[in-house]
This record gives C-alpha cells, sequence and structure tokens, in this order.
C-alpha cells in the first residue's frame, strides 16, 4: 500500500466510512501498507469495533504481522482490549475447525 492509500484509509476510519473503506481494500482485505499495517490493524489500533468485526466476516487475518512483529491480535492486547483478542482467537479456531470439517460458535 503506498503512502497516499495509508492516508485515505487513516482518514475513512476517522470518517467511519467503513463500506468504502471495504471497497477501497476489495482485491485484498490483508494488503498491508510499507511497513506491514493491515486494515485490520488499523482497525484495532482506532478500536473501531464494527470495522474490525466486518473485516472478521472478510476472513482478515489477525495474526499477520508487520515489520516490526505486531499483529492485530497483539495490538488488541497492548491496547488492553482482551475482548478483541478472544474474537480474534476463536475466529482463528473457528477457521481450523472449519478446514477440518467441524464447528465452534463464536
Amino acid at each position: 500500500m503506498k503512502s497516499e492509500k495509508r492516508t485515505l484509509t487513516q482518514s475513512l476510519i476517522k470518517q467511519e466510512k467503513f463500506d468504502e473503506l471495504i471497497d477501497l481494500y476489495s482485491e485484498d482485505i490483508d494488503q498491508p501498507d510499507e511497513v506491514g499495517n493491515t486494515l485490520l490493524m488499523y482497525a484495532t489500533i482506532n478500536q473501531k469495533t464494527v470495522l474490525i468485526e466486518k473485516l472478521i466476516k472478510l476472513k482478515a487475518d489477525p495474526f499477520k504481522s508487520d515489520k516490526f512483529g505486531n499483529s492485530a491480535f497483539s495490538i488488541s492486547l497492548k491496547h488492553g482490549r482482551e475482548d478483541l483478542a478472544q474474537k480474534f482467537l476463536l475466529t482463528k479456531i473457528s477457521d481450523i475447525l472449519q478446514s477440518q470439517e467441524l464447528t465452534v460458535e463464536i
């Protein structure tokens, strides 16, 4: 992601224009910027729960790391959002179980 896209991303997050953001990332929901931040990381940093929920449904990866080893999961813990960290873990577990044709309620 070029810095222009990063600036637009940050602006749209602040304006809570989540559908526009999702359209912007429609080709790759996990597309990183130049330091590796993804849209889910920005949503987690800004604590935009509605956007986070939408991204989880679109299968955004909460464990994808930036160049410094941070992920949406680790950011949620650093910001004291254990509820988000738990949701990220349960989503990952659910994905693993579904790949093995098992299910779990989130």
